[in-house]
């Protein structure tokens, strides 16, 4: 019987695609030019983030927030058109205001073509830091 309830919890567990994989922690590398997120902020579609999005711009935000050096920061998003990767960039500065980036740090900085990746993701460039001026 123990080796039945096995047996079919295998097999329940291969019919659904196996073990799901536990979400990467989000992590970010700040250099000199920018902020990396480790991994991306990608966006399902439209101006929909996909299901990781938001964990990561937390880290994003919180790494914002604790590096007072970074004093400017432009968001671009890579889009199929430079309206929806104007619009992509809204709602990532309109999230990370949320969570407590201060506005005037983030500059909306639409990509210059449009990329067929739709769901590319969003890079965020240090334009100024303390030190710089």
């Amino acid at each position: 019987m123990k080796l039945l309830k096995m047996a079919l919890a295998a097999s329940m567990l291969l019919a659904c695609g196996g073990p799901k994989k536990a979400a990467q922690p989000a992590r970010n590398v700040v250099t000199e030019t920018k902020v990396e997120i480790l991994p991306a902020v990608r966006f399902s579609e439209g101006t929909t983030l996909s299901p990781d999005g938001l964990p990561n711009l937390e880290a994003t935000a919180s790494t914002l927030v604790g590096n007072l050096d970074i004093l400017v920061v432009a968001v671009s998003a890579s889009a199929a058109s430079p309206e929806l990767s104007e619009a992509r960039g809204k709602v990532i500065i309109a999230e990370l205001v949320k969570m407590g980036v201060a506005e005037d740090r983030l500059r909306n900085q639409p990509a210059d073509s449009a990329d067929e990746a739709a769901d590319e993701a969003v890079e965020f460039m240090v334009l100024e830091r303390r030190g710089d001026e």
